[in-house]
């Protein structure tokens, strides 16, 4: 039985503000929704600049563009929303950094809120 040979289709480069492991999510349970709707592989690869690779099985009919595209938009969608909740964490730190700069644990207190 021969084995199974992927052939990269498209590739994704993961803006750096992102974190990887955030869009990934545990045991890629990002991905894999999208690989098996799509029938593809969607898989990180973390070497510089970090990116993320559609690729098919060339031991199978190769999928349709149709399908590719999919994979694609699914995937851009993802670091789109990624990218939204980096900056909104991002906004929320510096919101607080009073209650920070002091050993605060995030929280403002009444008096905080008086002033």
């Amino acid at each position: 039985m021969p084995s199974s040979q992927y052939a990269v289709s498209d590739i994704i480069l993961i803006p750096k503000h992102i974190k990887i492991g955030k869009l990934v999510g545990s045991n890629e349970c990002n991905l894999k929704p999208i690989s098996e709707r799509t029938n593809t592989l969607v898989c990180v690869n973390k070497t510089h600049p970090a990116r993320i690779e559609i690729k098919y099985n060339t031991n199978l009919p190769s999928p349709n563009i149709n399908t590719i595209n999919e994979a694609k938009d699914l995937v851009n969608k993802l670091i789109e929303e990624e990218g939204k909740r980096a900056r909104l964490e991002k906004k929320k730190e510096e919101n607080i950094p009073f209650v920070r700069d002091f050993g605060g644990d995030g929280k403002i207190t009444k008096y905080q809120k008086e002033i």
